[in-house]
This record gives structure tokens, C-alpha cells and sequence, in this order.
């Protein structure tokens, strides 16, 4: 099965784990034949390669890996056969923050006595340089911060994001913090915020294997991201089970994690972010420099994953026209530098601009292509080498078409 559920690593130590043109029409992107009902909650958390040992029903919500929440209301479309969505651990979560970076807090009136631990928690995330992901407390708020003593004895809970909007309830036990120092109390809510913008656990492994395949035949792969360590990281905040007695600051590598994730600035001048959508009903990856063009997903099932990689718009020396193109019998965005339409395809545009060899920096951009019936041929672009091993999941590497940042 396509994407067969890896578990990537946009760790925060070892793996980090992230707009001009004219509109497409959205039914263009996956015909209504092609289109899948939404998955289950609990067989979406599954499609990420969480293990049935991770999960554990809570009522109204799944409880994973100890204070991550999924709502039972959460539905994400699905390949035939199964989910198909790529595990990123952070190592990241599934989904991460969209255009709008702006996590605005509402604090409960039942957890008004710590007002001061989640400013320090705040300001902790608010220091790190570079990175536009911004939190603050108001008015007109996406996430809230309540009390919650009912929580399995966890000192903190919280939803993860899901269409580019930050986990929207995060629940502190202030029995399970009361007696702890200042300092670990900001921490459980710091560590909180973290996955509520897409971090998971940086010491994942240590409840579980690297590779493998789970009892749900889920398959995870943690992989190594370049420039980042490839041994534990015992300072890093995100680090799970250590209410009380973890790490009370973000580590170089948190910080490192969140800036690849929520970079400032594009890398270089005059380029734009090139958006990355999945749809697991039509298995198809798709790329827009236009935001307007799919916003934060919710059409037609596909999904915001995050920005896959920087761009021009307009033609820069050295740079040329990357074409998309659309096949609608295998519902399939493919983009090249070639300008001749492949067979099946019809050309829609140019998408961005990109050089053809390594020039100014840039970075290979992969190819990698899942073949098989209609509905699971999908080519997928990444300037991340390891998010599958150079080929897995169904999906084989093609080549390098063009460089981007």
C-alpha cells in the first residue's frame, strides 16, 4: 500500500522531523469518481504506524503515546485498502501549522493560578530565532489552555494540528503538577504547545524499535535527518514521560526543529513556498506556490502537509519553467523541466521555477513514484533524501528533476 504508514523523523535532534498564479478549479484536482470516504480516527492513527499498545480509548478522544490527543470526530481521507499518510515524528507529528503561524491562546479560567508558567512557556518558543511561528495570549484564540485532573495520571495532554490549525485544546493536570518547581511546571505546558504544533516525542524509541512493522501491519521507519546528531538527545524538552524531572529549556536541537519546520524567511530572496497537499482518496501529492489554490486542504480530501520546499515564481537567471502536469484517469500531478506533455497528461501550467544542476546553493529536490492501479499512482517531491529511504512505501526513486531550496 501506498505511503504504507512510515513513521518519518523531523526530529528535533536526530531527525527532524513543514504566490502568484491562476486558480485551478478544484474539482479539477480529484474527480468525484476518484474520491474515497474519510477514514476512522483510530484507522487514522494506525495509517501514521502508531502501534495498538500506543492507543488507548479515552471516550470522546484517542490518548496516544501518553498525552497526545486525537478526537474521535477526526476523519482523513484514505486510500483503498487503508490509510496512507507519512508518520513523522519529532520527530513531527502528521500535520503541522499552515500560512498562519499565529497560535493565540485562550487561558481557562481553571488555569488561571499558572498564568505565569505558560508566559515563561510561551516566551520560551517566542525566543527562538528565525522562525516564524509565533504564540501569545488573546482574545480571538485558536488553542485553550484548561485544567484537567482526569487526564490517566499524565501531568499534560494535547491535540495534535490537523489542516494547518494548531491542536486546539491543551489540558494540564494541576494535580500532577502542583508540587513540582516553576520551572518543570512551564515545562509540562511548554512541551504541550510543542505538540500542539506538530512535535512529537524526541525519545520515541525508547518504547520503540527503528524499523518494523506493527501489530496493525503499520510500517515505521525513523530516519536520520542530515546535520542533525544521530544519538539520543537528553536535554531536548520534547522528550516524553519526564514530567518533573525532564529538561526545562529547549535544547539546540528543539530550536533546530522548529526553524526547518517554520523557517522565518525563505532561504533565499525572491522565492516562495512551494505548499504540499496529500490526497489519500486519489493518492495524490500535490504542489502550489499559490496558497489560494487549496488554502489550509478540506477540499475534495486533500490535506495540508506543510511547506515541501522554496521556489521562484517569476524566472530568475539560471532557473527554468517547472510544468505541471494532470491525469485525470490516474488522478496524478506530475511536474518536470521537460515541456513535452508525457502521455496520459495534459499540460496545466508553469508551476514554479527551479534550476536544472546544483547553482546558488540550491538543493536537490527527489522524485520518488508509487505505481499500481489508478488510484495509487502518485509521484512525490522532497528535498528531505531520507523521508523514504531512497525508496519505500511502495515508492521508488526516480531521479533528481530539478533544485530548489
Amino acid at each position: 500500500m501506498k505511503n504504507q504508514n512510515l513513521k518519518l523523523a523531523f526530529i528535533a535532534f536526530t531527525t527532524l522531523l513543514l504566490f502568484n498564479s491562476c486558480k485551478k478549479a478544484i474539482h479539477d484536482l480529484a474527480p468525484a469518481d476518484k474520491e474515497k470516504n474519510s477514514t476512522s480516527a483510530l484507522d487514522y492513527i494506525k495509517s501514521l504506524g502508531f502501534r495498538d499498545s500506543d492507543i488507548k480509548d479515552i471516550g470522546t478522544d484517542y490518548l496516544v503515546d501518553g498525552d497526545m490527543l486525537f478526537s474521535k470526530k477526526t476523519g482523513v481521507a484514505t486510500t483503498n485498502g487503508g490509510a496512507s499518510k507519512i508518520k513523522t515524528d519529532q520527530y513531527g507529528a502528521q500535520n503541522y501549522l499552515g500560512l498562519n503561524t499565529n497560535v493565540v491562546i485562550n487561558i481557562d479560567a481553571s488555569m488561571s493560578a499558572y498564568t505565569a508558567e505558560i508566559n515563561a512557556a510561551i516566551a520560551q518558543w517566542n525566543g527562538i530565532p528565525n522562525c516564524r511561528v509565533k504564540f501569545s495570549v488573546g482574545s480571538s484564540y485558536n488553542v485553550t489552555i484548561m485544567a484537567n485532573n482526569n487526564i490517566g495520571g499524565a501531568c499534560g495532554q494535547s491535540y495534535f494540528p490537523i489542516n494547518g490549525q494548531p491542536g486546539f485544546i491543551i489540558y494540564i493536570s494541576p494535580a500532577a503538577i502542583s508540587g513540582n518547581s516553576f520551572d518543570q511546571r512551564q515545562r509540562t505546558i511548554a512541551h504541550e504547545l510543542g505538540h500542539s504544533i506538530g512535535l512529537r516525542h524526541t525519545n520515541w524509541f525508547l518504547n520503540e524499535p527503528q524499523n518494523g512493522t506493527a501489530p496493525n501491519s503499520a510500517h515505521y521507519s525513523a530516519t536520520h535527518i542530515l546535520g542533525t546528531p544521530t544519538e539520543a538527545d537528553p536535554v531536548s524538552l520534547m522528550n516524553g514521560n519526564e514530567c518533573g524531572t525532564g529538561a526545562t529549556v529547549l535544547s539546540n536541537y528543539d530550536k533546530i526543529a522548529v526553524q526547518f519546520l517554520y523557517p522565518l524567511n525563505p532561504p533565499v530572496a525572491g522565492t516562495s513556498p512551494v505548499f504540499r497537499y496529500y490526497n489519500g482518496g486519489s493518492s495524490d501529492h500535490f504542489y502550489t506556490t499559490d496558497y489560494n489554490e487549496l488554502a489550509q486542504g478540506n477540499n475534495t480530501g486533500y490535506i495540508f502537509e506543510g511547506i515541501g520546499f522554496f521556489a521562484f515564481t517569476s524566472q530568475v537567471a539560471g532557473t527554468e519553467p517547472v510544468y505541471r502536469y494532470y491525469s485525470s484517469s490516474a488522478v496524478d500531478h506530475f511536474y518536470t523541466r521537460n515541456a513535452t506533455t508525457p502521455g496520459g497528461y495534459i499540460k496545466e501550467k508553469v508551476a514554479f521555477y527551479a534550476y536544472p544542476n546544483q547553482a546558488n546553493s540550491s538543493v536537490p529536490v527527489y522524485r520518488y513514484y508509487h505505481g499500481g492501479t489508478p488510484a495509487e499512482i502518485d509521484h512525490f517531491y522532497t528535498k528531505n533524501q531520507n523521508e523514504f529511504y531512497w525508496g519505500a512505501g511502495g515508492y521508488a526513486y526516480e531521479d533528481v528533476p530539478f533544485y530548489a531550496y
